[in-house]
């Protein structure tokens, strides 16, 4: 399943796209224990709906998506 997020800045404005974790849940585009590129700014779906923004920890390692579909339960984790 394809995932658009938009990364934003402490203001809303919009600064990148990311399309999610891979199959692994890693995100892609840092090595393991690299600080990921969404880390201390706030991630939202780039689709309709009532979303509540996220606010990625300033050291965060590990892809926020896949936390948050484990402990959705979400079928994405199989």
């Amino acid at each position: 399943m394809k995932r658009d997020i938009v990364i934003r800045d402490a203001w809303g404005v919009a600064m990148a796209h990311c399309s999610g974790p891979a199959p692994s849940g890693a995100c892609p585009r840092v090595g393991v224990g690299e600080t990921v590129p969404c880390a201390g700014h706030t991630i939202v779906p780039d689709r309709p709906g009532a979303w509540l923004p996220y606010k990625v920890p300033d050291s965060e390692v590990s892809c926020p998506v896949t936390a948050a579909l484990a402990l959705a339960g979400s079928p994405d984790t199989r």
